[in-house]
């Protein structure tokens, strides 16, 4: 369907990229807000970039509270609209993607060609930026590393490998628990370099999966590119590599200057005299060297210094994989955290549930009608053994695989915990019988 007729209006322009420009829109007929980026089709590398990233996030079946979402993409040619969508016959669409295919401009020239992508508006800026300008946090660093381990877990999931991870393209959206606390959350974006890999055989939706296709294209932002990538033969796991970069930059504030920008950046590197050079460069150089963790603190939690260890390693079959990650930053977060401070966490984000069910004498066992990928089930279990032997009475992780919006809420006490039942943690507790 073509019209003439604008269904948003932009009200500023909030960032501006090399291949677009975003703005703060509303939609006109409801007046919700979104962020609205407009690119413009005028070369084959433009029209590549934005069509790698309308078919990563148009890919995605569900929607992840830590994924950026794309709402809707609209195709401009001069004054005449469309709405476009993935697979479709217009001849429009099958020329910008002919225009990638071949390297060359395939539509007429003359005439102004726009990809207009309708997203979630973020209105607390990048992740470089909201932590830079604010005094180091526990809390935040703890929530910062489940959500984006809980989104890279998704996109993995979902066959999609970023390979542009970085603070500047994870964006801020800022709300508040139902109690006033503060409660930033996480927007993993901008996936115009990203790669959505085919899917084939039972466990096509395993993350396990995603590690077995392999990629040649050199590209990303070197500061958090994995020594691999360097190489140009590269998995799924080089998104893991860039995530312990930018962990392990934002748990010690790890900062360098950026040369073309002058903009100071989150970003973990090694020293080489008066040089700095890019953790996955040194690596390929030299892949036995010894990465000094932590290397501004007196100390670090013997589990995350191992962690981060594991993501940085020189070779990927030893890093995790998306799934081992995400357990393991809620096996750390439970172990560091008291009950209060999970709360304050993890407040307000509870969604549909997973039956769990366990006694003081049973192993639990994970319930409910959600099909589960193979392995999560014992993963899970583990992880609610840890948590009651531990003696936490009142421990909550977030592992993602169940759902998009699954919390997985443990009382050792409580047989059947939670079931679909849309509440906020406190709301749960209560009800609860403890």
């Amino acid at each position: 369907m073509v019209s003439s007729q604008p269904k948003y209006e932009l009200v500023q322009e909030v960032g501006r990229g090399s291949y677009g420009v975003v703005y703060e829109a509303v939609v006109k007929s409801t007046g919700a807000r979104v962020a609205v980026k407009k690119i413009r089709c005028h070369s084959p590398e433009n029209v590549e970039l934005a069509l790698r990233e309308f078919w990563a996030l148009s890919s995605i079946q569900s929607q992840h509270p830590n994924v950026i979402h794309l709402e809707e993409c609209v195709l401009q040619r001069d004054r005449l609209a469309q709405r476009m969508s993935h697979g479709s016959s217009s001849p429009l669409y099958l020329e910008l993607v002919e225009t990638s295919l071949k390297g060359e401009v395939m539509f007429d020239p003359c005439c102004a060609y726009y990809l207009w992508f309708v997203m979630d508006f973020c209105d607390g800026g990048d992740m470089n930026a909201y932590l830079l300008s604010r005094k180091p946090s526990r809390k935040t660093n703890t929530s910062f590393m489940l959500q984006l381990g809980s989104a890279l877990a998704f996109l993995h999931r979902n066959q999609i490998i970023h390979r542009d991870l970085k603070p500047d393209n994870i964006l801020i959206s800022q709300g508040r628990t139902p109690a006033g606390c503060p409660e930033p959350t996480l927007k993993v974006a901008d996936f115009g370099l990203s790669k959505v890999c085919s899917s084939s055989g039972p466990n096509a939706e395993e993350p396990a999966g995603v590690n077995k296709c392999f990629l040649s294209t050199a590209c990303g932002t070197d500061f958090y590119m994995a020594p691999e990538v360097w190489e140009g033969h590269y998995t799924a796991k080089a998104d893991i590599f860039a995530l312990g970069v930018i962990i392990w930059a934002m748990v010690e504030r790890i900062t360098f200057v950026d040369a073309e920008t002058q903009k100071e950046l989150l970003g973990s590197y090694v020293q080489q005299g008066t040089d700095i050079v890019p953790l996955g460069e040194a690596l390929l150089e030299n892949p036995k060297m010894e990465l000094l963790i932590p290397a501004r603190k007196k100390s670090m939690n013997s589990h995350m210094k191992q962690l981060i260890r594991d993501m940085l390693s020189a070779n990927p079959q030893e890093r995790p994989d998306a799934v081992e990650l995400e357990l393991r930053l809620v096996r750390i977060a439970c172990r560091e955290l008291d009950w209060d401070t999970w709360s304050q966490i993890v407040g307000g984000r509870c969604g549909c549930g997973t039956v769990i069910k366990m006694s003081n004498h049973h192993s639990p066992t994970i319930c409910g009608n959600e099909k589960l990928p193979d392995g999560q089930i014992k993963m899970t279990s583990t992880l609610v053994s840890e948590l009651s032997q531990q003696g936490k009475h009142r421990c909550v992780g977030h592992p993602h695989w169940f759902l998009s919006t699954t919390r997985v809420l443990v009382q050792s006490t409580t047989r059947v915990l939670v079931h679909n039942r849309k509440q906020t943690l406190s709301d749960t507790c209560e009800a609860v019988p403890r």
